[in-house]
């Protein structure tokens, strides 16, 4: 199908006409459009530069141009900058700043099908004079290559791409469309996504990692009368229908706000995995970096966020899985007996990291202290916390076993039998 062939209402087949029908029946009918009254600040106001539709026929071009000091919540815009070396350490690169472009995109489905198409783009890259933000918006679905070869442009210059479940959803749409609509679409090479990091980060405290929840917890900011996305394609709909961009003001706002909170959402996440002694964070979120920093290898950077946690209020649970990593901390720098203390804590704490550190200790106690009275005493006080039938099927014979070696009974062939064909063998034996 050649460009000039896609015809304007194909929105009406498929999964996507299911969701238009829906929302125009059910939704729009008594959901007034909101006015485009809220901004999370008005500190400073963005300097509007243009709105053109010459470059690109059929695609209208919004650039807005928000200076460093514009505030998206608690973020001033230009802490991106101060945390530009922060970054460059978490993604292991060295471009300099203005090589970053953020991408978020607005489609005519949720679905990610063939059939949905991106109709506006958001982009955005910082210039010495602060954050310069552009909207493609694609006023004739004809023109969609068009569309395609706007965006390239834009990212030419980075090589880094930024987005929020952009791996996921954003990129993969586009790179569908250039497929089908035969477009060459070049986008950075790097790709930082911005939703595993925040969900590494945020969810043992805030369960949903969605962009507004993270706006609220962690950005300190309520969007007023924001547009719902699922309404988002039918007000596209509207206007290929009407011509008449009014009911579009808030998807143009929605977008954008988007955009603000990744720039904001990527200064806070640079800083707290190369500088997070410099956060004042909440002690599930001090644990949360504290285990990342462990698995980069950053023993002591990861051993100050845990204390920082301990300070905090925490249920028995996490506080028995922070001595339980303080104890992984110490067991890397090959200090076993500040590691056992540890272990000990945990495991009269109790709960799963009090399960697994009784285990540990069990075994330590059994295979190397050589300590058979105490390892029965941590193989117990597992089987207290253990819940898993395979976990007391294997516990039961590591207590047959070790009971055995006090008698001088112990056969390590028939232990070895009897383990082959218990249906709840597992590693702990």
């Amino acid at each position: 199908m050649t460009e000039m062939d896609l015809p304007g209402d194909r929105w009406r087949w498929g999964v996507d006409s299911f969701y238009a029908t829906y929302w125009r029946t059910v939704r729009l009918e008594s959901f007034p459009i909101p006015p485009l009254t809220h901004r999370p600040t008005e500190e400073a106001q963005p300097l509007e530069v243009s709105y053109t539709e010459q470059a690109y026929e059929g695609i209208r071009i919004a650039d807005y141009l928000f200076p460093y000091h514009y505030r998206y919540g608690r973020i001033a815009l230009n802490s991106f900058v101060e945390r530009s070396g922060d970054l460059k350490r978490f993604l292991s690169i060295v471009p300099s700043t203005n090589q970053y472009a953020f991408l978020d995109i607005e489609s005519t489905g949720l679905t990610g099908s063939a059939n949905s198409y991106a109709f506006l783009i958001g982009l955005a890259r910082p210039i010495p004079e602060g954050i310069f933000i552009r909207q493609l918006f694609l006023t004739n679905p004809g023109r969609e290559r068009a569309l395609l070869q706007a965006t390239e442009e834009f990212c030419s210059p980075a090589s880094v791409l930024i987005t929020f479940n952009g791996r996921s959803f954003d990129v993969p749409l586009l790179r569908t469309r250039a497929l089908i609509t035969r477009t060459h679409l070049a986008l950075p090479v790097e790709h930082l996504d911005l939703l595993p990091p925040a969900r590494q980060l945020w969810r043992p405290r805030l369960q949903s990692c969605a962009l507004s929840n993270l706006e609220r917890h962690i950005l300190d900011v309520w969007r007023i009368d924001d547009i719902p996305s699922s309404l988002i394609p039918e007000l596209y709909y509207r206007y290929l229908h009407s011509a008449d961009l009014t009911n579009l003001q808030p998807v143009f706002a929605h977008n954008q706000q988007d955009i603000l909170a990744m720039v904001a959402l990527t200064s806070v996440i640079a800083q707290s995995h190369t500088q997070p002694a410099t956060l004042h964070t909440h002690p599930r979120d001090a644990i949360a970096i504290g285990r990342i920093l462990l698995r980069a290898g950053q023993v002591n950077a990861a051993e100050q966020s845990f204390h920082r946690a301990l300070t905090g209020s925490l249920s028995v649970e996490e506080r028995a899985a922070v001595f339980w990593q303080l104890a992984q901390c110490h067991l890397q720098r090959s200090d076993t007996s500040e590691a056992l203390k540890l272990m000990h804590t945990a495991a009269r704490l109790g709960e799963r990291p009090g399960f697994q550190a009784a285990i540990w200790l069990a075994k330590f106690y059994e295979h190397q202290a050589g300590s058979l009275q105490l390892a029965l005493e941590m193989a117990q006080r597992a089987r207290q916390l253990a819940t898993a039938p395979s976990h007391l099927a294997s516990l039961q014979r590591r207590l047959d076993r070790i009971q055995a070696k006090q008698t001088n009974q112990y056969h390590p062939s028939r232990h070895i039998a009897s383990a082959a064909r218990s249906p709840h063998r597992t590693s702990e034996d």
